[in-house]
């Protein structure tokens, strides 16, 4: 939802098609920048503690995204930045996520909890967007971010 959002916001302030392709390249940057080295970290680190953390980043760029579209004060440098801080706690959280189904479920069970979290992770990739289109025709993209925002607490 955020990403369909974000792409929606970048059209509405610039109406530029540069612009809109820098911005989802942004997003996809950290991911493939980083994933390799937050893999050696999330073997690092307490999994749990860290998947929280990654994710109250995700979520803090949703709220402040919200604030500034809801306040009419967000400019095209807003929406670059929260595209590179929310793409880069995933990228963290990601592998670190894969790492922590293993000390959840044990070996046993474990083959069974990939493909769970595998389906899981698609299902939201293909729902996820649609929704947030749904979202924005029917209420805007204020409330695209704010509701994403909303999907981290938990």
């Amino acid at each position: 939802m955020q990403t369909i959002a974000q792409a929606w916001l970048v059209l509405q302030i610039t109406d530029s098609k540069v612009a809109l392709g820098t911005v989802t390249m942004l997003q996809f940057l950290p991911i493939t920048i980083f994933v390799l080295f937050a893999g050696v970290i999330a073997d690092r680190v307490p999994k749990r503690n860290f998947i929280v953390a990654t994710q109250l980043l995700a979520m803090s760029q949703a709220f402040t995204l919200a604030a500034l579209v809801w306040s009419g004060r967000v400019e095209l440098w807003h929406v670059l930045r929260a595209g590179v801080g929310a793409r880069l706690s995933n990228a963290f959280e990601q592998p670190t996520r894969q790492a922590f189904i293993i000390e959840m479920v044990g070996k046993d069970d474990l083959m069974n909890a990939v493909a769970l979290n595998s389906g899981m992770f698609n299902a939201a990739r293909l729902i996820g967007p649609a929704i947030g289109g749904f979202i924005i025709a029917g209420v805007g993209v204020k409330a695209a971010f704010l509701i994403n925002g909303i999907s981290f607490v938990r």
